[in-house]
């Protein structure tokens, strides 16, 4: 991906302009091993763009599945809800079976009753 205007060095400014980050991240960056290269006696950083490159490369986390981690996280709170109710799997004060929306909506019946149930 690097390109013939990538393959200089750039102060931390122009760094952060062109992977659209603040010069915040490339500190942290740095610390977590981003290679950064003194430009001047006065210590001036500069960065080289592929550096940049294979270090976010390096650091890609694999995308979450978010949908089933709700579930999971749903799943477990029916199962404390339940363990909780004694086990019965049925909704007491209405006689009905206990599903996940049932529950999701009792949750949110008591957070806005202002419980935190």
């Amino acid at each position: 991906m690097t390109t013939p205007l990538l393959t200089g060095f750039l102060d931390k400014r122009a760094a952060a302009q062109l992977f659209c980050v603040a010069m915040r991240t490339l500190d942290r960056w740095r610390l977590n091993g981003l290679a950064a290269y003194r430009g001047t006696a006065r210590g001036k950083l500069l960065f080289k763009p592929r550096d940049i490159e294979a270090f976010l490369q390096r650091e890609q986390r694999p995308q979450q599945d978010l949908t089933r981690l709700v579930d999971e996280t749903v799943d477990e709170v029916l199962t404390r809800l339940k363990n909780k109710a004694g086990g019965s799997g049925t909704d007491s004060t209405l006689g009905r079976k206990k599903s996940k929306g049932n529950v999701l909506m009792n949750i949110q019946e008591n957070r806005t009753a202002g419980h935190d149930g």
